[in-house]
């Protein structure tokens, strides 16, 4: 008998450090109603013996389980209207954005076999791998196309580089906001195409000490500073070096430009 209540107190501490670990996960701002319901459909795992409740032979701490934890939080909050935010809890769970979602398809199957998936969790797959998409080819033009950052060659070092890198890449972010919408974006074409839009825009606006990228040798000496969108010829050489569909160009050009007056104001 004492080792049966030995092993229901130890079950018992295992599991309110679970439970913690899962509040944890939430965080603070977490709606009370995600963070009880979500506990419930965990429990309701462990008793299932599901691969979540590996207690008995699991050594590792409870923090072990914050790619799923974090997943429950996830779908709970979609259930419920009341979404916790993605990046809150890839942060609490010390897990990458990949991950995540490959753990909220996993435990979505789990808590609602043979539903689809939802649409929001779809949509939000699509932004976020057309989002990466256009991280990649902006982190690979950036050296290329912007060599001394946004400053001129003299002032240049890896400090300005870098910030203008970011600088430019929030630039892209709240341009694909105001364009897109919540709603858009999702799309990788219209992304990368709504980049180059950005791009041209960043490179129109250089100072002309800070234009030595070799695509200048491309544009010509025909940019007027801070004039978008640039001049015929040198917009169709950079729109070849980008390998951009000029129509598509052209019909993001009013909202772009609009975009150009709005971080200008």
């Amino acid at each position: 008998r004492g080792g049966q209540r030995g092993e229901k107190s130890a079950l018992a501490r295992e599991m309110s450090d679970l439970q913690q670990e899962f509040v944890r996960v939430c965080g603070e701002g977490a709606s009370p109603r995600v963070v009880e319901e979500g506990w419930a459909a965990v429990r309701g795992l462990l008793e299932q013996r599901d691969k979540l409740a590996n207690l008995a032979s699991c050594a590792q701490a409870p923090a072990s389980f914050g790619a799923q934890f974090a997943a429950v939080a996830y779908l709970t909050g979609l259930r419920l209207g009341e979404p916790t935010p993605v990046e809150r809890l890839v942060r609490n769970a010390g897990i990458s954005v990949k991950d995540f979602f490959g753990s909220v398809e996993e435990q979505h199957l789990r808590l609602h076999p043979g539903e689809p998936i939802p649409e929001a969790l779809r949509r939000l797959k699509e932004h976020y791998m057309a989002a990466t998409v256009a991280w990649k080819k902006y982190d690979q033009l950036f050296a290329t196309l912007f060599p001394s950052g946004f400053v001129g060659a003299a002032t240049a070092d890896q400090t300005t580089s870098d910030d203008s890198k970011q600088l430019g890449w929030c630039a892209f972010l709240v341009a694909k906001c105001l364009v897109f919408g919540a709603s858009g974006g999702g799309n990788v074409l219209d992304v990368y195409h709504l980049l180059v839009c950005v791009i041209e825009l960043l490179l129109s606006h250089l100072p002309l000490d800070a234009r030595g990228g070799a695509i200048w040798q491309s544009l010509g000496a025909l940019v007027p500073k801070e004039h978008y969108p640039m001049p015929a010829p040198a917009r169709a050489a950079l729109h070849a070096e980008l390998k951009a569909d000029p129509d598509r160009i052209y019909k993001l050009d009013s909202a772009v430009a609009k975009v150009s007056a709005d971080l200008r104001a």
